[in-house]
C-alpha cells in the first residue's frame, strides 16, 4: 500500500534533491554473491533439516494461507487496504497539524510522502523502536520539501513525540479504565 501510495502522489509533489553530492557505487560483487549464498544455504537448511523444517514450514503455510483468505473476501481486502490507507492520513495530517505550528506549510501530497517514504526507510533500519532512525527519516524528508534543517529536526522530534512517545501513557489509564469497567 506505501508503494502504491508513494507512486501515485509523486506526480504531483515537486521534489528537488540535489543529486550532485550522492555518488552510488555498484554493490561489490563478493557481497551480492555472500548474500545469494547465505539465502540459497538457509533455504536449503530449511528444506532438509527437520527440526527446522518443522518449525519454519508451517507457520509459513499457515501465513499465506491467511493471507489468500484476506485477499479472497472482499471485506477483508477493504479493510486491509483502508485502514492501511486511513492510518497514512491520519499520520500525514498529524505531521501537517506540527508542521502548521512552526510556521511550515506542505500540501498533503507532500506530507504523504514524507510520512510513507520515512516510516519504510526507518523500518530498514535495524533499530528498537525506530527510535532515532525514524526521526532522521523524517527530518531528511522535511529537508528534502525545503524544511531548513533545525526547524525539520524539531517537526520530527515533535512527531514521533505526539505518535509514539506519549500515546502508551494515556493508553495505560485508559487500560485501567477499561479494566475496572470490565471491558478487558
Amino acid at each position: 500500500m506505501q508503494i502504491l501510495l508513494v507512486l501515485v502522489l509523486l506526480p504531483f509533489v515537486d521534489l528537488n534533491l540535489k543529486t550532485s553530492d550522492v555518488h552510488i557505487g555498484a554493490p561489490d560483487g563478493r557481497l551480492v554473491a555472500a548474500i545469494v549464498v547465505a539465502v540459497v544455504v538457509s533455504i536449503v537448511a530449511i528444506w532438509l533439516v527437520p527440526p527446522l523444517h518443522n518449525k519454519v514450514v508451517p507457520p509459513l503455510r499457515e501465513g499465506l494461507s491467511a493471507l489468500g483468505a484476506v485477499l479472497r473476501d472482499r471485506r477483508k481486502r477493504l479493510e486491509l487496504f483502508a485502514g492501511n490507507l486511513a492510518g497514512e492520513l491520519t499520520f500525514a495530517l498529524t505531521l501537517g497539524a506540527i508542521c502548521h505550528a512552526y510556521g511550515v506549510g506542505l500540501t498533503l501530497a507532500q506530507l504523504l510522502i514524507i510520512n510513507v517514504g520515512a516510516s519504510a526507510l526507518a523500518g530498514l533500519i535495524p533499530v528498537p523502536g525506530g527510535v532515532g532512525a525514524a526521526e532522521a527519516t523524517l527530518t531528511a524528508g522535511l529537508v528534502a520539501f525545503g524544511v531548513d534543517e533545525s526547524t525539520a529536526f524539531a517537526i520530527a522530534v515533535t512527531h514521533r513525540l505526539c505518535t509514539s512517545y506519549l500515546p502508551p501513557i494515556w493508553g495505560y489509564f485508559s487500560l485501567q479504565w477499561l479494566r475496572r469497567k470490565g471491558y478487558v
